[in-house]
């Protein structure tokens, strides 16, 4: 097996086995590349919500020390197959996607 079928099968499970379970008519895949998933998530708190399941699916090293939701900095960090937060625990209000580029507004 090669690497992108390794990481194909990471995303495939993280998507199908995590999110689609844990909030499966609030997630909206938006978009997607060989390292990336980007979803539109309409829950309030979905920091508060993924706190419990950090050990096994999440790297949070990006997230600051007394993050708001609790979650603890640092678990996992640099662990292969582990989701990271690149917004770095700030909820992006807006964005663009077009064919070559993404664009944010991080309103927090």
């Amino acid at each position: 097996m090669i690497i992108l079928d390794i990481s194909k099968k990471l995303m495939n499970d993280f998507h199908y086995n995590y999110i689609k379970k844990k909030c499966p008519n609030e997630a909206d895949l938006m978009y997607t590349d060989t390292d990336s998933l980007m979803y539109h998530i309409k829950i309030n708190d979905f920091y508060a919500d993924i706190r419990n399941d950090v050990n096994k699916w999440f790297d949070t090293s990006e997230l600051p020390v007394g993050h708001p939701s609790g979650i603890p900095a640092c678990v996992n960090k640099k662990v292969p197959g582990m989701m990271k937060d690149e917004t770095k625990g700030k909820n992006n209000k807006r964005g663009c996607c077009s064919e070559n580029e993404i664009i944010f507004n991080q309103d927090v």
